[in-house]
């Protein structure tokens, strides 16, 4: 990840539960994982649960 800032690297977590709306809005459309850019698709791990600075 040399391209993403300096040593706090910035990465982009989509969550895997918002994939079934895309497949919904989209059925047509192939959705493989990392659709949206994300470096990391997560489960369990909504945005309302979660803060900027919290380490997990």
């Amino acid at each position: 990840m040399s391209v993403h800032g300096g040593p706090d690297k910035a990465v982009y977590a989509y969550p895997f539960e918002h994939y079934d709306y895309w497949r919904r809005k989209l059925p047509d459309m192939d959705l493989p994982w990392g659709m949206f850019g994300e470096n990391l698709t997560t489960v369990g791990l909504l945005e309302d649960e979660i803060n900027i600075g919290d380490r997990l």
